[in-house]
């Protein structure tokens, strides 16, 4: 069977049909399996993960079903599964790409999903059957929330459950694929282009606060890194026209930017960003 997930988004996508239906968790066969009563989605975590690389369609299932073949992976313990995965390290900073990738610790195993999720006032980033309801109020498939320490939170910047022990890319059953993002070129330097710029800092410098606003860490970040990743080692003051002139330089030589070197943050500058942004083809 091999690939279930063309892209690493079709996982995601998968994970969260699933957390979006009534969900308990139990560990007693066949109810651990992605169980579906027609009300009640039943699975442990394990299992959970392995019924979605096993085929199992969280969009059309019968009542009365569950997943009963597990040839794509075998019927592996959480260590196996992880083991698995190509990549596997313990260095939870790794995460700051924003790749889906599973999550493991003793006798339990988790997703990452890569991005952050709000619900309820809360943020997000793993999803995982769990017996522990955390904000929930009850146990089954849920949100929780891993930070660069590999530490499993009920959210971010909540109470630290446990630690995760290592993470790794399902690439036997999910093929990664480069996405390439794109923003309006309109000349606005609204949250867009901000979160965009964000998400470039988050993978070069690790941990930046991705929420569209410019302010404090990112304006710094902004101001010296975005630069930098086309002119090499350049560095500038966090504040000023001097910066401002300093960034429409660099954009002048990567010929998104035709105006003149005037310090000063207007529609032009701001679609030389946007456009400078869209050419480097990250991977977020």
């Amino acid at each position: 069977m091999g690939i279930i997930f063309n892209t690493q988004q079709d996982w995601v996508n998968a994970l969260k049909k699933c957390a979006s239906y009534y969900t308990r968790y139990s560990a007693q066969y066949p109810y651990n399996c992605l169980f579906w009563t027609g009300e009640i989605l039943y699975s442990d975590c394990l299992n959970l993960e392995k019924s979605l690389f096993n085929g199992r369609n969280p969009w059309a299932m019968t009542p009365g079903t569950w997943q009963v073949n597990l040839s794509n992976t075998g019927d592996c313990s959480e260590y196996g599964l992880i083991s698995q995965c190509s990549e596997v390290s313990s260095n939870f900073g790794l995460l700051a790409k924003g790749e889906p990738r599973l999550l493991y610790m003793d006798g339990h195993i988790g997703a990452f999903i890569g991005e952050e999720v709000v619900l309820n006032g809360y943020i997000y980033n793993v999803i995982e059957s769990t017996a522990w309801g955390g904000d929930f109020g009850h146990d089954g498939i849920i949100y929780t929330y891993v930070d660069q320490y590999g530490r499993r939170l009920n959210h971010k910047g909540g109470w630290v459950n446990c630690t995760w022990e290592l993470h790794g890319k399902p690439t036997k059953w999910v093929k990664y694929t480069k996405v390439k993002p794109t923003i309006a070129e309109d000349g606005e330097f609204g949250s867009e282009t901000i979160t965009l710029a964000q998400k470039v800092l988050r993978r070069d410098h690790g941990y930046v606060e991705v929420d569209g606003i410019i302010s404090g860490q990112s304006r710094s970040l902004i101001q010296r890194y975005v630069p930098s990743a086309v002119a090499g080692s350049w560095t500038y003051e966090a504040s000023g026209s001097a910066t401002v002139k300093a960034i429409q330089e660099v954009l002048k030589k990567a010929k998104v930017y035709s105006d003149e070197l005037d310090g000063v943050w207007g529609y032009n500058t701001s679609i030389g960003l946007q456009t400078w942004l869209n050419n480097r083809g990250y991977n977020l």
